[in-house]
Formats: C-alpha cells, structure tokens, sequence
C-alpha cells in the first residue's frame, strides 16, 4: 500500500491509499477525466499525471503532460526520473516527490509515502540464499552470449550516477544506449537488442519487472552488493575512457 498527498491549488491537501493495482489520475480536468483537480492553471493537462501501485508492489508514475516535464525526486534527493508525455517509470522505495512542471513552472506537487512494515525476523544466513557478487573481468569482458552482464553493470553504473549527481537529462535507458555504444564499440545500439539484454540480466537476478528496466535492474545490484564500490568505480572510468575514445576516433 503507499500513501499519495496532492498538495492542491486550493490550499488543501489530498490524500488516498492506493492498494495493489489502484492508480490515483491527477490534473485540471474535471467529471471522471481525474481523481484528483490539482489546479486550475490552464498550462497543466487535464489529465497530467498517474501515479499507481501494480500488482507487483512496484510504485509507477505515469505522465501525461503536454508541455513541460514530470520530475520523479527520492528522499535523498536524488532524481529518479524526469519523465515527459507519455513517459513513465517503475520504482521499488519510497518516499518519493513528484512535481508537474510546466511552461508557468511547478504547477503540482505530490508526495508518495509507504508505510513502515512489519519487522522481519532474523534469518540465518544460509549460502544457499546469498546472491554471489560478480567478478569484475566477468562484467569488462563477458563471454560471448553474456554482453548482458556488462549492460547490467552499466545499468548500476548509470543509476548511481544519477543518485549521486542529479543528472537533468535522458532517461536511463537512454543513457544506457549511449554507453552500450561507447561499450561494445557500436554505432547503435538497436532498441530490441537493449531489451533482449536488459530481460537476460533481469531473469539471471529473478526480476521480472514491467515497464522500463534500467532504473530497477540498477537498484536491484546496488542494493544486493552484486558489484562493490571499486568494481563500479572502475567501471565508470572504464566507460569513460572508451567514450573518449569513440569520440576522438569520430
């Protein structure tokens, strides 16, 4: 379950508990086009934002604004997403802001909160159940057939960069295509063979997440410790030097 608050033109704040596979629409419009009428400023769709929980348990937001931007903040301030119309996101934690910004600036405010679970009693730890780390010539150079163990490292890469810098650029997966380029060497990188190599490292970790990946495929290996800080620092230097590269043979 998580929380949503609309802080609303009106000065009231407006809340709902979304359960599994309930979604709050938020924007302008009025009659069933939203559940929520945030503001009346005529820059903000009528329908602008959706934000959901999915049978999975995993947050989405969804945006549906025509001019200007949705910006998906964590706790840490860290942007999760910066999503335009027709763009969205999956995310595992909360609490999250979420801000409509418009040509007339930030329109709508929410914030998404879920509620503390219950303790979990200690497990022992048993090596059957912990999830070994990878070994970094494993991810520079992967065998052939295992190119996804790089693309998930850059993916953890990327994000982690994104936590840590607050990068107002692509999404994710778009940066993913770039350094899958800068990676392997390639011109382009088709979306179709991106997919195909996001979905092998997301059924080899038992991911199986709807929606785009990137963003939780790199969360997943930096909250499990797949890869530490040195093999992520070298990798980010790694990716680095072979962008220069690409550009200086460009």
């Amino acid at each position: 379950m998580a929380v949503v608050t609309v802080r609303c033109e009106d000065g009231v704040d407006r809340s709902a508990e979304l359960s599994r596979g309930a979604g709050l629409r938020v924007g302008r419009g009025g009659g069933r086009e939203v559940d929520v009428i945030a503001s009346r400023d005529r820059t903000l769709s009528r329908h602008a934002v959706t934000v959901a929980v999915t049978p999975m348990g995993l947050i989405e937001v969804l945006s549906l604004q025509s001019v200007g931007s949705v910006r998906v903040t964590r706790a840490d301030g860290g942007v999760a997403a910066i999503l335009h119309r027709g763009e969205r996101v999956l995310l595992q934690h909360a609490p999250l802001d979420i801000v409509v910004h418009t040509s007339a600036g930030a329109v709508v405010t929410i914030s998404l909160e879920t509620p503390h679970p219950a303790a979990v009693p200690a497990t022992s730890h048993d090596p059957q159940h912990t999830r070994p780390r990878w070994m970094l010539r494993d991810v520079m150079a992967p065998a052939p057939g295992r190119e996804w163990l790089s693309v998930a490292a850059l993916a953890a890469v990327l994000t982690r960069q994104a936590k840590r810098d607050n990068p107002y650029g692509q999404p994710l997966r778009k940066q993913l295509e770039g350094a899958c380029e800068a990676w392997f060497g390639l011109k382009s990188v088709t979306k179709g063979q991106l997919t195909t190599w996001l979905d092998q490292a997301l059924r080899a970790v038992d991911l199986h997440p709807a929606g785009d990946k990137t963003g939780l495929l790199g969360d997943y290996l930096l909250d499990n410790g797949l890869l530490g800080t040195e093999e992520l620092d070298a990798m980010e230097a790694e990716l680095a030097a072979r962008r220069t590269a690409t550009r200086g043979e460009g």
